[in-house]
């Protein structure tokens, strides 16, 4: 990323519409920036109580990814995330937001406390119940993004686990142990190329 790419995303994280911090702060998340170069804005966003709870979490994700998992972070989208798969049809529309905090969470490589909470997360997933099909297969793509991230992490809490859901006929979950301790990319592509077969 250049710097004047970089300038422009801080620039619209600090100055623009909500739509355009969220984007802005999902791009930055998804590129190769020095995480010392936006730690400041980034931490003053996810520990700010004025911030929508979204932005936040998009500050929180991008913290991850960029390279600085720390524990605040990693609570903070756990908590989302629970939320989340507890309550389907207050989701996101389209789920990019939980699909983007369980691979946030995926950074924290071997971390037993992640596993286990992914795990969690995935137990009690909709148990506020849900009202209609959308928020069930959203629902679903939750379990299936918490099982990617659990494959991931690679730390053996999460192996037992993952094959209770490949025994229950979960592609997600048998991709995930096929290539466990892998990056999330390599277990997302080996998925896509599994379903299209």
């Amino acid at each position: 990323m250049t710097e004047d790419e970089l300038s422009s995303l801080v620039s619209k994280i600090k100055y623009g519409s909500y739509y355009e911090r969220i984007v802005a702060l999902g791009n930055l998340a998804d590129s190769d920036a020095d995480i010392n170069q936006v730690s400041s804005i980034l931490s003053s966003i996810f520990t700010s109580d004025q911030e929508d709870g979204n932005v936040r979490a998009w500050a929180a994700i991008a913290i991850a990814r960029l390279g600085a998992p720390i524990e605040p972070v990693s609570s903070f989208l756990l908590k989302v995330l629970e939320y989340s798969a507890q309550n389907p049809d207050e989701m996101s529309r389209v789920g990019i937001l939980e699909r983007e905090m369980a691979h946030a969470l995926s950074e924290f490589f071997m971390d037993e406390n992640v596993t286990r909470r992914l795990i969690t997360v995935v137990q009690n997933a909709g148990v506020g119940g849900f009202t209609d099909v959308l928020s069930r297969d959203r629902l679903e793509d939750v379990i299936d993004n918490c099982l990617l991230a659990i494959g991931v992490l690679g730390h053996e809490s999460g192996r037992e686990f993952l094959e209770y859901w490949k025994n229950k006929g979960n592609v997600t979950a048998a991709v995930a142990l096929e290539y466990y301790g892998h990056s999330w990319e390599t277990i997302a592509d080996a998925l896509a190329a599994k379903k299209k077969e």
